[in-house]
């Protein structure tokens, strides 16, 4: 129909809010159009709208078992909502739908590799990664989200720098990538180089992350500057995404890690 038409045009224009609407009332029309139902599932995506992209993944996969994506997608917005386990058994389960498609497997490797760390099951997090990298050895985001899981797991420090490195080469303004090099050569105990890139990622964005601004505080401590790495962590404490020993630094003015 035209309304179809026009909602998938203002989708591949990348018009999400407006598409959304009218690709809903398309696809209660049509019931059996995977691919109306694959739209709305990317709108959401696109929108950040986790909750409801969570949900409705759900049923379109009782409709429609055999598609890769909803399960890709499903887990990625569960990962979102920090419903970890759901995520998980919606990624493994789709991650066989995808076999043949190597972009498509290593976006479920990928997802499982986030995963896997937040359930600290980190042997098959580092597994899922590895898995990943061998299918595009250079996807700076999973060269970072790895080196970073690394980093803190405390293991294979040289491997992390590697990729840590590697992803900032590859993308050199990104706030997280520069913050996971500086990060990497903090637990290498490398303070000064650290100072350096985190600097670097504050300068690129980072005075909006709490945690990296408290890692900016905690390398300042490492190099003997208190009173500075005060002043960051207070910053770092008005942010969201700060660690749960932030409130403990603040009270004592020492680190913990």
């Amino acid at each position: 129909t035209a309304k179809a038409l026009y909602a998938s045009l203002l989708y591949q224009n990348k018009n999400y809010k407006e598409a959304l609407p009218l690709l809903k009332k398309a696809a209660q029309r049509d019931r059996n159009n995977y691919g109306l139902q694959e739209q709305i599932l990317f709108c959401y995506l696109y929108l950040h709208h986790y909750k409801i992209l969570e949900k409705t993944a759900d049923t379109v996969i009782q409709n429609f078992p055999n598609h890769a994506i909803p399960y890709l997608l499903g887990g990625m917005a569960a990962y979102q909502e920090k419903n970890y386990q759901h995520a998980r058994i919606l990624l493994e389960k789709g991650k066989g739908k995808a076999i043949g498609n190597d972009k498509l497997l290593e976006a479920f490797y990928s997802s499982l590799g986030d995963t896997y760390n937040s359930l600290k099951m980190y042997k098959k997090s580092f597994a899922a990664y590895e898995s990943a990298l061998k299918i595009d050895p250079d996807d700076s985001l999973v060269l970072n989200n790895y080196a970073y899981n690394l980093a803190l797991a405390g293991q294979d420090l040289e491997k992390a720098a590697q990729m840590a490195q590697k992803a900032v080469k590859m993308d050199p303004y990104n706030q997280n990538d520069l913050d996971t090099y500086a990060w990497v050569l903090y637990k290498q105990k490398k303070y000064k180089e650290a100072l350096q890139w985190e600097k670097k990622a504050v300068d690129n964005g980072g005075k909006t992350s709490g945690i990296i601004m408290e890692h900016y505080g905690d390398i300042l401590y490492r190099l003997g500057k208190h009173k500075e790495a005060m002043e960051q962590w207070k910053k770092a404490s008005k942010l969201k995404d700060h660690s749960k020993l932030l409130e403990k630094k603040l009270k004592t003015g020492k680190l913990y890690e």
